[in-house]
């Protein structure tokens, strides 16, 4: 991460060098190629003409990479935090959804011999617990014995909603944070939050249809404060 991004300063100056002294690149490239330049040494001096503050101002400098430096407010921690807040607020939506279900809203189901919301509920639950156990068995918990489970209590879901999206936040949080891959899926540990977003939005919208089909449909004015405005709100 330290070299790269030590390869980037380099080129954002090399790239302002040639706008503002309106020279070849492969002239400020020879400016640049003395014994003394490194990639990590850049600085604003070390260019001819020095740059002009905004865009193409350098990035703070870079520390060096010990097993001493402070990674908790890097811009990476940072990101990463900013990605696990965003699966926090796709299981507050979960949540929110299955307490503004109406009586008997459980039950409801798309069509017949689709599964009941129930049985979405509890399927997302298996689903990411499966994959933990897959991917980062550090992090696994204990599987329901069922993936279809037909639970008709409310507090028993929140609380399987709640330890499941747990285990995947660790999960993906532990692996990032050790620098390393998922044993079986995925190119890097942050397409588990994706794929689980998107597998729970496509069942989001099957429960939705639901309540439409049962009689009980959910207004906008109803779903918004408890779902879209999770995501847009800022905090």
């Amino acid at each position: 991460m330290y070299q790269h991004t030590a390869i980037w300063r380099a080129t954002t100056i090399v790239k302002a060098a040639h706008r503002q002294l309106d020279q070849p690149i492969g002239t400020i490239l020879d400016l640049l190629s003395t014994e003394e330049f490194t990639p990590a040494s850049v600085t604003e001096e070390s260019v001819p003409g020095g740059l002009v503050r905004g865009s193409d101002s350098l990035p703070a400098p870079v520390q060096a990479c010990d097993d001493d430096v402070d990674m908790s407010d890097t811009p990476d921690q940072r990101l990463l935090e900013t990605l696990l807040d965003s699966w926090d607020r796709n299981n507050t939506i979960l949540l929110n959804l299955l307490h503004a279900l109406p009586e008997g809203g459980l039950e409801a189901r798309a069509m017949q011999g689709s599964p009941s919301i129930a049985q979405l509920f509890t399927h997302i639950c298996f689903v990411r617990l499966v994959f933990v156990l897959e991917d980062a068995p550090e992090f696994a918990r204990d599987l329901p014995e069922e993936e279809w489970t037909v639970e008709r209590d409310f507090g028993r879901i929140t609380q399987m909603l709640n330890d499941s999206a747990k285990a995947v936040r660790d999960a993906v949080k532990g692996r990032v944070e050790a620098g390393r891959n998922m044993n079986l899926h995925y190119d890097h540990p942050i397409l588990l939050l994706q794929h689980m977003i998107w597998h729970e939005g496509y069942h989001h919208g099957q429960m939705k249809l639901a309540l439409k089909v049962a009689g009980r449909p959910m207004t906008d004015k109803e779903a918004g404060p408890v779902t879209w405005d999770v995501w847009m709100r800022k905090t």
